[in-house]
């Protein structure tokens, strides 16, 4: 009885993360009923451990195997083996599933980094593409206003042409 009881206790508190404190004292409803509160201060946690037990290993057994308050008090051999063997089945299954788990979450972590450093590169290539959109507007807009400028300055030419041949031909007459 005293071996075991520190082993369950362990492996509840371990596989379902329950505090120490919960596993000492009675829920609160039951503590106002208690008419001798020393006489229930050992058989409390035990009681406690009990009732966990029962639920967990009815749970992870499907009820095939029934944990019983004798199997901390009084344990047989054979049934306590039955006993911890579920148990630590259980807690390899979910050593298991938490390893699995745990590769799953850190390769979406690994692609959720990439998918950032993708998303701001090609934020970056957009800024630059604007940019070289907006150098190109501009040497564009120049590239017309030079062009404008040669147009004009072409016009006056052929205009000084046509003013220069008729002055010549004023002038030779």
């Amino acid at each position: 009885c005293d071996r075991l009881y520190p082993v369950y206790r362990a492996l509840v508190q371990n596989a379902l993360s329950i505090p120490d404190a919960s596993l000492d004292q009675l829920p609160f409803e039951a503590q106002a009923g208690e008419s001798d509160p020393e006489l229930f201060r050992d058989a409390c946690p035990k009681l406690i451990l009990y009732k966990l037990m029962n639920s967990f290993i009815n749970d992870i057994t499907a009820h095939q195997i029934e944990f019983m308050l004798s199997d901390i008090l009084t344990p047989q051999p054979k049934k306590t083996i039955q006993i911890v063997s579920v148990l630590v089945d259980f807690w390899e299954h979910v050593k298991f599933r938490e390893e699995r788990t745990n590769q799953i979450f850190r390769k979406f972590d690994e692609r959720a980094e990439r998918r950032e450093l993708l998303l701001n590169k090609l934020t970056e290539l957009k800024g630059k593409s604007e940019k070289k959109r907006s150098e190109k507007k501009g040497k564009d807009h120049l590239t017309s206003q030079k062009r404008e400028q040669l147009q004009q300055l072409t016009e006056e030419m052929t205009k000084l042409k046509v003013d220069s041949v008729s002055i010549d031909e004023t002038l030779s007459l």
